[in-house]
């Protein structure tokens, strides 16, 4: 591996380090400090229910992670975590190639499938499961020559997949 790509991994490497475990940490322990600073030590009725800063920590490391946690959760079962999705799927067209060719496996698994149980069963394909197998076999044909990461038919195959289509 090039110095360059090391260099690079490595920066990369920080940033989600940092993002994800450090500045959290800090962001929190800033709040609470900066809180029981200006907040608590100017009002006489909080200074009695939180003497000391202990006390105050070890309160708020409890009470905000539970109303952290309930609000990640509506989030996430909310229409904004939908749109980050399809956010996601129209940024990333790699996001996105990977979600279809997984359901383009799993038809071609299903359609694998049928065939192996017909023949184990000693049946034949009726013609008309055999124009269906082959008109499926043949849309994902189509969808793979036809597809690049530019042309956004991965995205327009998840969007009427989500439809039903």
């Amino acid at each position: 591996m090039k110095i360059q790509d090391i260099i690079f991994r490595s920066w990369y490497y920080l940033q989600l380090g940092w993002q994800v475990y450090f500045s959290i940490v800090f962001a929190f322990i800033n709040m609470i400090t900066i809180l029981y600073a200006f907040v608590i030590n100017d009002f006489v009725a909080l200074k009695s229910i939180f003497p000391n800063y202990i006390i105050f920590a070890i309160f708020i490391s409890i009470v905000i992670p539970i109303i952290s946690v309930s609000f990640g959760y509506k989030h996430f079962k909310s229409g904004p975590r939908r749109a980050e999705v399809d956010i996601l799927h129209e940024v990333n067209p790699y996001f996105t190639r990977r979600t279809v060719n997984s359901q383009l496996i799993l038809q071609t698994y299903l359609i694998l499938n049928k065939l192996i149980l017909k023949k184990t069963n000693s049946q034949k394909l009726n013609n008309d499961e055999h124009d269906s197998l082959l008109k499926e076999v043949e849309n994902i044909r189509n969808l793979l020559q036809s597809r690049t990461m530019s042309n956004k038919m991965d995205l327009s195959y998840i969007k009427n997949k989500e439809k039903g289509k």
